[in-house]
């Protein structure tokens, strides 16, 4: 019995929750435009925007963001860890992030994840409350029903998700409010097929396939869904000449069916000179009677980028 004590004291530590940490987050001012008159782009209105930096070797590597009903901000990151911050609010306008939290992903054992290949959070939404969490590499989702800093529960993924490409799987995952969740992948997943593939799972718990029209260059990195109903979709572009550019796009919501190609007005297009990183996070709230529209960077741990956090108002609804 007594050489069971040790196995036995391990599996009991790596059953309890795990132990985030609190950081400090610095949140530096950034304008929309080089000219920083300019406080518009497309259909978005600017509020607000940030470069978030933090003395925490760690902090990086966002990659998606969604906000509790409780008005907290919950983020993935791809690195193994995820935030949990309360943002801060200026006459109305995002100000900054405080009470920042940031821990390891956990395991369906309650182990850490320390293996890089199965630490790449791409995707975050609320299932019923719940954060739920899309990972690249090894592609699966995963649900936290005690909170990120607790053990990870499976949520079954559509069938087609294993063919994906290590590192272009689940970037875009969101509950609609009818219950139905939504998954689309960077990637066409079937030969010949000339959009980017993606699932519907109904309130049945089935995965039906979709798809999400292509644009050249572009791939889908987040989505969400408007206070209104409809969903926004991130797309990105990048090649050395052209730099970084990312569209927003409005996906009606009675387009969103299985076997649907979605498609629909682009409402904003960044890139030079208004400013324009990986953005790979989207979310949506109501705020003072507003549709607010957040957009969140990666920046891969490399200096040249930024992790930028940015706050629009939806004109013309």
């Amino acid at each position: 019995m007594l050489r069971l004590l040790p196995l036995l004291l391990v599996a009991l530590l790596l059953a309890l929750p795990a132990r985030a940490e609190s950081i400090q987050v610095e949140a530096s001012p950034v304008s929309l435009h080089d000219d920083r008159e300019v406080e518009r782009i497309g259909a978005l209105a600017w509020r607000a925007g940030y470069a978030l930096t933090s003395d925490n070797p760690n902090f990086g590597g966002l990659s998606d963001l969604a906000f509790t009903a409780q008005g907290r901000l919950l983020i993935a990151g791809d690195k193994g860890y995820w935030v949990d911050a309360r943002p801060t609010m200026t006459d109305g306008h995002l100000a900054g992030l405080t009470d920042v939290r940031m821990g390891a992903y956990r395991k369906l054992d309650g182990a850490p994840v320390t293996e890089g290949w199965q630490k790449d959070g791409e995707s975050l939404t609320l299932i019923d409350g719940v954060p739920v969490v899309g990972f690249e590499q090894l592609h699966r989702l995963r649900a936290y029903p005690d909170g990120l800093d607790a053990r990870a529960t499976r949520v079954p993924e559509p069938e087609g998700l294993a063919r994906a490409n290590g590192n272009k799987g689940a970037e875009a995952l969101t509950q609609l409010a009818d219950g139905r969740l939504l998954l689309l992948v960077e990637a066409r997943l079937d030969d010949g097929d000339r959009d980017y593939t993606g699932w519907l799972r109904g309130t049945d718990g089935t995965w039906r396939a979709l798809q999400l029209a292509r644009r050249a260059g572009y791939r889908p990195t987040g989505a969400a869904q408007l206070p209104g109903g409809d969903l926004v979709v991130l797309t990105r572009a990048y090649n050395p000449l052209a730099g970084a550019r990312v569209r927003l796009q409005r996906i009606p919501l009675e387009t969103v069916k299985p076997g649907a190609r979605l498609d629909g007005p682009e409402l904003a297009h960044f890139r030079a000179p208004y400013i324009v990183d990986n953005f790979e996070g989207v979310a949506a709230r109501r705020v003072d009677g507003e549709t607010r529209i957040y957009l969140l960077s990666d920046d891969n741990f490399n200096f040249l980028q930024r992790t930028l956090l940015l706050e629009f108002a939806l004109t013309g609804e």
